[in-house]
């Protein structure tokens, strides 16, 4: 998956085997009270999609064998998940 995001859009762009089968450019509806909040909140999107996806094709017949990949552009939200992650409320 390669992901770009900016200030106003977020956009998602998926591959198997060097083909796109799924992407999407949205306007950010939320409003977050930081920057950091902010590319947390679209990294969560697009790792719910890409379980999604997932899901999907394990329905249909083709599970995937190998973990998915995800690309972000910024370590700050990278590292909130992480610790979000490691160490749950």
């Amino acid at each position: 998956m390669i992901k770009i995001q900016n200030d106003l859009f977020l956009i998602t762009i998926f591959f198997l085997a060097n083909g796109v089968i799924t992407w999407s450019s949205k306007k950010k509806t939320s409003i977050a009270f930081s920057n950091i909040e902010s590319k947390y909140m679209s990294l969560f999107k697009a790792i719910t999609k890409a379980i999604w996806i997932r899901k999907l094709f394990f329905e249909i017949g083709f599970p995937q064998t190998t973990p998915t990949k995800i690309y972000s552009n910024n370590q700050s939200g990278i590292r909130l998940l992480l610790i979000m992650y490691l160490f749950p409320q």
